[in-house]
């Protein structure tokens, strides 16, 4: 069997013995002791914290997801496009605040990037890559 090394480390967060095995010694155990199902599981949580870890590194930002929401909204039917505030369309579809949504969007109105009127959004224009 080849060679198998590992680089990295562990943080504790608590008082805690640790024992250290080779990878070869590892796999012997659990190939011996049919552990392949406890493993897996093990694995998926692993897996699942790294996937919840990265995506609150990479999120993006609130700008990102109003900037993809305004696109969204003006490729919308015109005639629910003029039933529905921008504020609102972004709110129902996002975890984001109204603040900081009506905070954007007159930021945007006011450097001439998009045109609102009644809070309905009127046209998008070429929109900055990041704000």
């Amino acid at each position: 069997m080849a060679t198998r090394s590992m680089n990295g480390y562990i943080k504790l967060l608590t008082t805690s013995d640790i024992g250290i095995l080779s990878l070869e010694r590892t796999f012997d155990i659990i190939r011996e002791n049919d552990l392949w199902e406890l493993l897996t599981m093990h694995m998926m949580v692993v897996t699942s914290k790294l996937y919840a870890s990265n995506k609150m590194l990479t999120a993006p930002t609130s700008y990102d997801i109003i900037k993809s929401q305004l696109i969204e909204l003006m490729s919308e039917n015109e005639k629910y496009r003029n039933n529905i505030t921008a504020e609102n369309y972004i709110r129902d579809k996002t975890n984001l605040s109204r603040s900081g949504i009506m905070r954007i969007l007159s930021e945007l109105k006011e450097g001439g990037y998009i045109e609102i009127n009644r809070g309905i959004l009127i046209k998008v224009h070429q929109l900055p890559e990041k704000f």
